[in-house]
């Protein structure tokens, strides 16, 4: 398998604005809230919106990890390869969602981040993090907190999506992503992609998403790289 190309460094990169923070779908519930409220013109001075195209890498595994990121929309997929070069999915981040928290304890990314489609988001240096916690009492539970949600994001990829036939597991991935959007279209990854979200080959994912199309369970949408789901045909091939 054909790793993701490295364009490190060459994303579209801009300061952080008061009107980004503002419309930030993080904010509520994410490191900052709170004490990012009161602080913003301190903690922005060093944010960056980071721009990135479909199916370029964000960073690397063993990448030096200076910053933790912040999604604003997308959806990003952090990756680990096996010695003979195979891809696993182990998580993916949308909306809302925080990675690469890593940088706050360790020299290095764990994984390589990935994005699916058109993404874009915050990139918080881990030193703003570091010294906010010096100020904020309370911001080492919201670490915590962060960093509980994304364990139990890897938990869903252990159980739901790994588990039951070829089938449920993709209709379990269409309802996830179409959840995190909150409607009733997703973006439909590539095959090679869903076969290592789910841990079925590609031939199988291309099969079950053949068959989806087929039967309706999955329609063209406006953007070629959506589709639209019968959530109700789905969720009964999910419990199965």
């Amino acid at each position: 398998m054909t790793n993701p190309r490295r364009i490190i460094g060459i994303q579209k990169v801009r300061p952080a604005t008061a009107g980004d923070c503002a419309a930030c779908p993080a904010e509520s519930v994410g490191l900052f809230s709170g004490a990012f409220r009161r602080q913003r013109a301190y903690l922005i001075d060093g944010f960056r919106i980071v721009q990135v195209a479909p199916q370029e890498t964000l960073y690397g595994l063993g990448d030096t990890a200076e910053y933790v990121f912040l999604m604003r929309y997308g959806l990003m997929k952090l990756v680990r390869y096996s010695a003979a070069g195979d891809e696993r999915i182990v998580r993916l981040a949308g909306k809302g969602d925080t990675f690469g928290l890593e940088a706050l304890s360790a020299k290095s990314y764990r994984h390589t981040a990935v994005a699916l489609g058109e993404a874009a988001l915050c990139r918080v240096p881990a030193q703003v993090i570091l010294g906010q916690e010096k100020s904020d009492p309370r911001f080492v539970e919201r670490v915590m907190t962060v960093m509980q949600a994304e364990l139990d994001s890897a938990d869903l990829f252990l159980t739901e999506l790994s588990t039951g036939g070829a089938h449920t597991r993709v209709a379990r991935l269409l309802l996830y992503l179409a959840e995190r959007e909150g409607g009733r279209e997703c973006l439909l990854p590539m095959r090679d992609e869903i076969g290592a979200l789910l841990g079925i080959t590609m031939e199988t994912a291309s099969r079950v998403t053949a068959e989806f199309r087929r039967s309706g369970l999955i329609r063209p949408a406006a953007d070629p790289q959506r589709v639209a789901l019968d959530l109700p045909g789905l969720t009964s091939l999910a419990s199965g």
